[in-house]
């Protein structure tokens, strides 16, 4: 349930009557003393804010005054990013390893060694971006959207909370996190999910329940005590007029959501309709099922026990770039990717495309981890060579 709230991406095809007034929007405007604002509730993956704000409903954001989102997401990248996304701990060492085969299999394309040492709120939240990678905008995210364009016309932005309180919070439920992806897997409910986040995304529902019920330990932390947060910054922009607000969806749903505030407060807020075409969903989702479907099982292990010490001793060489770079001797280099190497095996394991995939995979898998490690702890010497593992691992990070 904590990833629904994060993620708030729909990629179930579903759709949603249209009332004979129109289609209603996560758009409402907000007015009092003749001054109008606007909120935008943001579905974070999944739908671009095109589907979402269609013409003319886009002056809105087109002719805003200021433009307020959750955090300023966009300015960490690099270095801070890689900071911020990286533990110490190892994330199979706390999944059992069903769960741990599960985030690999789902994750996609990412090598598994890098994904060992996410936090729990950011591998939870692995399968939501991969898929939403696969729908319309590429997954960059309607809350994004919102800031470049509100860059492109020059309108100031501001934020609600810092991305640091986010953090914060987000780390608070780590141990929620774990609990939910070592859960044994639930197809129907996950496909019950979906469906409330495709009603949400994409035909306006309001049904806050379904997507989170009351008594759900993550409403309060994550939902009610943040709207009464942010209302006392984001209230005087509202009455001031020609402020546009874009936060999570769900924040504006149910009897402690923004709405419901404002009304309160005296505001008049009042649901948008279009008569535009629906928004486009996705195609039925062709993600990875929910358990991972072991092919050749045996054959798979065997070969990584024949390949792992041959690529291992290749890639520790004395005088290559990862010995140098990355460890302090050989007997380092050759005991933390062998380790590595068991992870690796397992990611192949799932490997749909057979051989030539599976080698591919597996020899890009292997250096991930220890690479991000040792330049998050500045371990990396200051040398051409090494400048070049940098870079790579840096343009991953931003």
């Amino acid at each position: 349930m904590f990833a629904l709230l994060l993620a708030l991406a729909a990629c179930a095809p579903k759709e949603v009557p249209s009332p004979a007034g129109g289609r209603p929007l996560n758009l409402w405007s907000v007015e009092r003393d003749g001054r109008q604002s606007w909120l935008l509730g943001t579905c974070h993956f999944g739908i671009t804010l095109d589907a979402a704000l269609p013409p003319p409903a886009d002056h809105s954001l087109r002719d805003a005054r200021v433009v307020f989102a959750e955090a300023d997401v966009a300015s960490v990248q690099g270095m801070e990013a890689l900071n911020l996304m990286w533990s110490d701990a190892s994330l199979s060492d706390r999944l059992e390893p069903a769960a741990w085969r599960r985030l690999v299999w789902r994750a996609g394309a990412i090598p598994a060694t890098m994904i060992d040492h996410l936090p729990p709120w950011v591998a939870s939240q692995l399968p939501t971006i991969a898929d939403a990678a696969k729908a319309p905008g590429g997954g960059k995210g309607m809350d994004l959207e919102v800031l470049d364009r509100a860059k492109a016309r020059g309108i100031p932005t501001r934020f609600v909370e810092t991305l640091a309180q986010q953090v914060e919070l987000l780390r608070g439920f780590d141990d929620a996190f774990l609990a939910d992806l070592n859960r044994p897997s639930n197809p129907a409910a996950e496909q019950q999910a979906t469906r409330a986040l495709t009603d949400v995304c994409y035909g306006g529902s309001e049904d806050l329940a379904a997507l989170l019920p009351p008594d759900d330990p993550a409403t309060g932390p994550l939902l009610t005590r943040r709207n009464a947060a942010w209302m006392p910054v984001i209230e005087p922009e509202l009455a001031t007029g020609g402020a546009f607000v874009a936060v999570g969806a769900a924040h504006m749903l149910g009897d402690e959501g923004l709405v419901a505030r404002l009304r309160a407060r005296g505001f008049t807020v009042t649901r948008q309709l279009t008569r535009a075409p629906p928004a486009a969903r996705p195609p039925p989702s062709d993600r990875a099922p929910l358990e991972v479907p072991v092919k050749q099982q045996a054959e798979v292990l065997a070969w990584g026990a024949q390949v792992t010490p041959v690529v291992v001793d290749q890639v520790c060489t004395e005088g290559g770039l990862p010995l140098t770079c990355l460890f302090p001797d050989r007997a380092a280099c050759v005991s933390r990717l062998t380790r590595d190497a068991g992870l690796c095996v397992e990611q192949a394991e799932a490997d749909p495309d057979g051989a030539a995939a599976r080698a591919t995979r597996f020899q890009g898998c292997l250096l991930a981890g220890a690479a991000l490690e040792a330049i998050v702890h500045e371990r990396i010497p200051d040398s051409p060579g090494c400048a070049l593992i940098t870079a790579a691992v840096q343009q991953m990070g931003g």
